[in-house]
């Protein structure tokens, strides 16, 4: 069944100023729902898949059934028919554990179910209890050649060479592993949004959080992160998959002495103006 829902906005003399629609299936067996948005110049087609998950200890270990497949291949084609216009699929699956001590995460997917969100230029999020990442249609078509696992772990000390341990002391290390055909890939063939939990410690500032892709010798490489406070979250993006190290750097003094100096020079020019203004006033 589809729901339909409009919404109309207006200004204050009552003229309509945007109207969207918004066109819902959902189905009770297996928690999958289909919405499309459709805006003035803009439209959005999001479907939300929840996997099957099993713990075992701290790893998790989920999958998604032909059957929830099928019917999120239904709700598309009858969704978008109503739509009557082309949007890019946004699959988001769920792979979350309900244990608090899962520090392994994976999602394995059959070949036909990559295959088909390929075909469709579809991304994919896969949400799990040790991280989300999030793939464009690049990466999706470039793994649709085989099943895949895609896991995300929190790595320890024997995960680790010496090398890794001692670039990484005082932080924390996540796997990041994607396989096709049985085969473990590195290079994505495109882009992933990658989100990893990070708790800030007693001093620290979202200003210093780093993220580092670390290599089996201990060689590091910074990488441009943002950092959600309220979340505790940092994430970055990636064209592979390998060991990742998500720790602080303390804002350096002369980063410190550079705002301080721009926060002074705002003050003084913002004296000299008031002077200037008061001085041409007076004469």
């Amino acid at each position: 069944e589809v729901e339909y829902e409009t919404t109309t906005k207006t200004d204050s003399s009552g003229a309509v100023t945007s109207t969207s629609t918004t066109i819902k299936a959902e189905d009770a067996g297996t928690g999958v729902t289909t919405t499309a948005t459709t805006g003035t110049s803009s439209a959005t087609l999001d479907i939300v898949i929840p996997a099957d998950t099993a713990t075992s200890g701290s790893a998790a270990s989920s999958t998604v059934s032909d059957e929830s497949f099928e019917v999120a291949t239904e709700q598309i084609e009858a969704v978008l028919e109503q739509l009557g216009q082309d949007v890019t699929p946004n699959v988001t699956i769920l792979a979350e554990s309900s244990s608090s001590s899962t520090t392994s995460s994976t999602l394995s997917l059959a070949s036909d179910a990559v295959g088909m969100l390929a075909d469709a230029g579809a991304t994919v999020t896969v949400e799990t209890s040790t991280g989300r990442v999030a793939l464009d249609s690049g990466s999706v078509k470039a793994a649709s050649t085989g099943d895949v696992t895609i896991t995300v772990t929190a790595a320890s000390e024997s995960d680790l060479t010496d090398a890794q341990k001692a670039a990484s002391s005082g932080s924390s290390v996540y796997e990041l592993t994607l396989t096709v055909g049985g085969q473990t890939t590195h290079q994505l063939g495109g882009t992933a949004t990658v989100t990893l939990r990070y708790a800030l410690s007693e001093g620290q500032t979202a200003s210093g959080v780093r993220v580092w892709y670390m290599a089996d010798d201990g060689t590091k490489e910074s990488y441009d992160c943002t950092y959600d406070a309220d979340a505790g979250t940092v994430t970055f993006q990636t064209s592979h998959f390998s060991k990742w190290v998500v720790g602080y750097e303390a804002p350096s003094e002369s980063s410190s002495n550079l705002l301080m100096y721009a926060a002074i020079a705002v003050v003084v020019i913002a004296v000299i103006a008031v002077g200037a203004f008061v001085y041409t006033r007076h004469h």
